[in-house]
This record gives structure tokens, sequence and C-alpha cells, in this order.
């Protein structure tokens, strides 16, 4: 007993061994934005984001202006993001956020920026994640998806950011 039981289990590692590569290898193709492609991402885009937190009250859109950042030294990889919120409906609600990205794969790719963490921690702005983005095929555009691509929203269906030349001139059209 105790040998067929040791045929079996070199068999069926055996069989794992041989099948994981190829599991492996589809998950990392699969993604349009790998680490290898992330720098493209970097750049400034700017639009409307929706705070879901404030639905059907005002200052529920806000004007966004998002810049990502993107550098690597060595292995290490730093994202990095300047958030400005404007409420045209409340100034005081004028947000500036500045904290990390990433890139993660729930039902395709999803741009997550990660909240700040400030000196208020009950802030809902402070939880897990702040916004999450579908990725346009060639980053000219980002379209919010729910708080993190996890639950859509229809409200978000019209709210999204488009790519634009930095450093712009925001009289010269290009908002």
């Amino acid at each position: 007993m105790g040998r067929r039981f040791r045929v079996v289990a070199i068999f069926m590692v055996t069989v794992l061994a041989t099948a994981w590569p190829a599991h492996a290898q589809e998950v990392v193709s699969s993604q349009r934005w790998p680490d290898q492609r992330q720098h493209l991402l970097a750049g400034h885009y700017i639009g409307q984001v929706r705070d879901s937190d404030r639905e059907n009250q005002p200052c529920e859109y806000l004007d966004a202006d998002l810049d990502l950042r993107f550098s690597r030294r060595d292995d290490e990889i730093e994202r990095t993001y300047l958030l400005v919120l404007k409420c045209p409906e409340d100034p005081a609600m004028n947000r500036k956020l500045e904290s990390t990205w990433w890139d993660d794969v729930i039902a395709g790719d999803c741009l997550i920026l990660q909240p700040e963490l400030g000196p208020n921690p009950e802030h809902p702005w402070n939880e897990g994640k702040l916004f999450g983005f579908r990725i346009e095929d060639d980053a000219s555009a980002l379209y919010q998806d729910g708080g993190s691509c996890e639950a859509a929203d229809e409200r978000d269906a019209n709210v999204g950011l488009r790519r634009v030349p930095f450093p712009f001139d925001a009289g010269s059209g290009n908002r």
C-alpha cells in the first residue's frame, strides 16, 4: 500500500508541476498592463470622478485633475499620484490627495488609487481603496468603475478622466 501511495503521489506532483507554469504564464499574459508597461500609464488626466459616499448630494461629482507618476530604480518600482478634487457647489469640499497607485486584475485591468493616510483616520477616503478606473487600451482615458472595480455603479457610467499633455495651460482648451 505504501508503494502504491508513493507512485500516485509522484504522478500527481508531476502532473501539477507541468501544468502550473502554463497556468502562471496564462495569468501574466492576460494582463494588458503588466509591470513592464505600467510606465506608459504615467501622465496627466483631467475630467470628473464620483464620490459614491455623497450620492444625490452636492459634490457627488467632482472635477478631477490627476497626475500619475511612475519611477523605477534597479528592482524597486514607485507608483505615486497627486489628485486635486474640486467641487463647484462647495469649495470647502476641495481636496488635494497624494499617495500610491497600482494595477490590479479584477475582471480586467483596474488602476486603483490608494487613499492617503491623513490625520483624520475616520475620513471615508482613508479606507482601503479610493477610486478604481478601467484603463483605455492606449492609456488615453481612465473610466471610473465603482470604488475599486469590484462593484460597478450605473451612476459612474459617464465619469472618467482623459489624458492631456503635461504641463498644460488651462486656458488653452486642453481642459
